[in-house]
Formats: C-alpha cells, structure tokens, sequence
C-alpha cells in the first residue's frame, strides 16, 4: 500500500480539489533517493521528494497514522506470505484473513513489549523527516546532508519497521 501522492497533473492535485477536500500535505524525501554527484567538475546535490497528503476534511492526521499502523500489519503478516499457513487456518475456520489482520491491529499494544515499542516507533518514525514546503525539504537536504547520508532521514520507516519485526521482535519470541 502506498501513501497518497499528490501527482503532478493528476486530476486529485488540482487547487480545486485540495480545497474541496481539504486536503493538508507534507513533502518527504523518497527512501535513499539522494545523492552527491559531480558533473563537468561541480558538486551538486540531488533528492527525489514527493508530497503526501497527511489529512483532509473527513480524515485527521490520527487516522493517517493509524492507516500506516495497519498497513504495517499487512507488510508484515500478509504481503510476501511470510505466515501463509495461518491464512490457510483462518481459510479452513471459515474466518476473513482481513478480521485476522484488523484483530492483531487492534490488539497490537497488548502483545509483547517489544512489539508495542515496534509499532510505537513506527508511528513515531512516521511523524518525522516530513516538510511543510519543496523549498524547506531542500534547505534541509543542502544544509544537512551527511545527516541523510549517515542517519535516519530519508530511510524508508515501513522496510525498517518490517525489518526490526523479523530480526529483533521474532528473536525475541524464539529466545523465550
């Protein structure tokens, strides 16, 4: 699942419809898509970004934190069949795959510790590396860019999270 990007000359990001709708948005540097690069002998620095809409009349910025939550529970139990054999229970019981996913969503700050700490540091993660301008994303790029190179921003927070769940969170249910 994606995020909603506002595309240039898509019919969505048209001023009309970001009015009608609402909409607010923030821009975001895309996941490693930076780099320094020298071209006829000078140095430049160059960022693929895009905006995302983050609320809109009808969803505050709560609920689009929570939809990345959910959307972490599919990358992790669902996409790449990683738990194949429990869709295939769910399956034989007669019971929806997707209940199954939304009842581990809803339960997932009652699981494990690590867990919890998991899914709150995605939804922190989630909160951070955004920009209220193209013009802000960029001064940030040109002043910091060995933080980009060397720390979090610009890292794809879904992969990463999806990553400590398999590694560090699993682990720790094996070592019990």
């Amino acid at each position: 699942m994606y995020q909603l990007i506002m595309l240039f000359q898509s019919e969505l990001n048209t001023p009309e419809n970001r009015e009608k709708y609402k909409m607010e948005t923030l821009y975001r540097i895309m996941p490693r898509s930076f780099g320094k690069y020298e071209l006829f002998n000078e140095e430049f620095i160059s960022v693929e970004s895009e905006e995302i809409c983050i609320a809109t009349k009808s969803m505050p910025y709560k609920d689009h934190l929570d939809c990345r939550e959910i959307d972490l529970v599919v990358e992790i139990l669902h996409n790449g069949s990683p738990f194949l054999e429990y869709w295939y229970i769910c399956d034989w019981l007669g019971y929806s795959w997707f209940d199954f996913l939304m009842q581990i969503y809803e339960q997932r700050n009652k699981f494990s510790p690590e867990l919890k700490k998991l899914f709150d540091g995605f939804r922190e993660d989630n909160k951070t590396g955004y920009w209220k301008s193209y013009q802000e994303l960029k001064k940030h790029v040109i002043l910091d860019f060995d933080k980009l190179i060397n720390n979090s921003d610009g890292t794809n927070e879904m992969s990463k999270a999806k990553a400590k769940a398999f590694f560090f969170v699993a682990m720790s249910c094996i070592l019990l």
